[in-house]
């Protein structure tokens, strides 16, 4: 009894579009007497007989799978498909792999009714620094575990930022994901501060068996730009009485961090 517009067929076709269980969804009107009859013709998905996984190397499949929650046997929706491409992506994320997508997801009747789902985790392409001025670049990447060809983590880029800190070589550092040469990779971009690693100080005391005493002391904790450390004090006593000669003291060292690894 209602009055047929065409804006209320698109509408009409949209919403039965939108419940997911349609490939495809169109609308003809059929002249009667009385008015029209309006058709809605359908083609329903196809069921699933299987969900297959590609593109995962560091989520298990079968996790996959139980986050996508597509029942298998079941005619397809893809409404249930796009909630569950999200909670994959949220599974994901929850670990750290914050770049990872969902690529592509698709059913072909002509593949026996088998969902494939294609992943991209989002890989390190390259590790670069910015503001190295003095430290070695291949000494700052000692610091960082993240490697090229690694699915990205931000926990572990957030251990390796700690890490690098902690040296005490640099004021400030941070890391920021910048688009590699494919979509499906990222050159990882860490731009640090250096903080000043040579000391120099002085100082004068007073014993009863030594006298006056002076001391000079150097401390450089990035020599050469190597995350070594030299230190070099030297101290002299003058004694309070003339019979006795006045002692130099001289003290160095020096600390590899690396030791172990070379």
């Amino acid at each position: 009894g209602d009055v047929v517009t065409p804006e209320q067929l698109r509408r009409d076709v949209e919403a039965i579009a939108e419940l997911g269980w349609f490939a495809d969804v169109s609308v003809r009107a059929e002249t009667e007497p009385a008015g029209v009859r309006v058709v809605f013709l359908v083609v329903e998905n196809p069921r699933v007989v299987a969900v297959v996984v590609e593109g995962n190397t560091v989520v298990a499949a079968a996790e996959i799978v139980r986050a996508l929650d597509i029942p298998i046997g079941e005619v397809l929706n893809t409404k249930r498909a796009r909630d569950g491409v999200r909670a994959v992506e949220k599974l994901y994320e929850e670990r750290g792999y914050v770049l990872a997508r969902v690529v592509d997801i698709g059913l072909d009747p002509a593949d026996d009714g088998r969902l494939r789902l294609r992943l991209a985790e989002g890989r390190v392409e390259e590790v670069v620094f910015r503001g190295l001025t003095k430290t070695q670049p291949a000494v700052a990447r000692r610091y960082v575990r993240l490697r090229p060809g690694d699915v990205f983590n931000v926990r572990q880029l957030n251990a390796d930022l700690q890490r690098l800190f902690e040296t005490g070589l640099f004021e400030s550092v941070q890391a920021r994901p910048q688009p590699g040469s494919t979509p499906e990779a990222a050159v990882i971009e860490i731009e640090v501060k250096e903080a000043r690693t040579g000391e120099v100080s002085f100082g004068v005391g007073y014993s009863a068996t030594e006298g006056l005493t002076g001391q000079i002391a150097y401390r450089e904790r990035n020599w050469r730009g190597r995350a070594q450390t030299v230190a070099l004090r030297a101290e002299r006593g003058f004694s309070p009485t003339a019979t006795q000669a006045a002692k130099f003291t001289f003290v160095l060292s020096f600390r590899e961090p690396f030791l172990d690894q070379q």
